[in-house]
């Protein structure tokens, strides 16, 4: 497809009514750079942080690789199986999202509805890497996965795409509903390379 000029992927996204995320994956797949893509600058965790802390609701942070790198203290109280407690790996901060998804055996007790939000959650991790195709880290992240989970093996194989657009999202707690939120994903245009998540609770 390398031989496709930009100009025609254009319109062919355009032609087809592709989503954000099929028409970003096509033209990572082509080797291209999309045009309506701007590079992003340095990010300011000071900034994030704030930013979260800011929010009355869940809100949480994630970086291209789906490492939390800011959220707030709601946060940290839903999520705590992730955000509440630091990585096994000795560090600090708390694992990756599709680490904790997938490699945490409390993260299948705590999301509602374990494997359809498991499923979909890869086809999103798919399309949102797909701009930084042969990122090392990326590439280790999956390879790990693969290896390690099954379940995110089968899942990654099926090549789905999918935006994180958010929706209902119930979590559990001693085998009850503890909550259910509205999820929305929001994306700075200075760091378009983040992802700033947002819980409203469902009245």
């Amino acid at each position: 497809m390398k031989s496709v000029s930009v100009p025609t992927m254009t319109a062919l996204a355009m032609a087809l009514k592709l989503s954000r995320a099929e028409r970003a994956y096509l033209f990572e797949l082509a080797g291209r750079r999309d045009p309506t893509r701007a590079a992003a600058p340095p990010t300011n965790s000071e900034s994030l942080q704030k930013l979260v802390n800011a929010i009355g609701t869940p809100a949480y942070v994630l970086d291209r690789h789906w490492d939390p790198v800011a959220w707030n203290r709601a946060a940290s109280m839903l999520f705590k199986p992730w955000l509440a407690k630091p990585a096994r790996t000795g560090g600090v901060s708390p694992c990756n999202l599709l680490r904790f998804v997938f490699l945490l055996p409390e993260a299948r007790k705590f999301i509602a509805g374990w494997s359809e939000r498991a499923e979909r959650v890869v086809a999103e991790f798919r399309a949102d890497t797909a701009r930084w195709r042969g990122d090392p880290v990326t590439n280790a992240l999956v390879a790990e996965l693969c290896d390690a989970s099954p379940d995110f093996n089968r899942y990654w194989r099926q090549q789905n795409v999918l935006g994180r657009d958010g929706g209902l999202r119930t979590f559990m707690r001693d085998g009850r509903t503890q909550a259910t939120y509205e999820q929305f994903t929001l994306s700075a245009s200075q760091h378009p390379d983040l992802k700033v998540t947002v819980l409203v609770p469902v009245k």
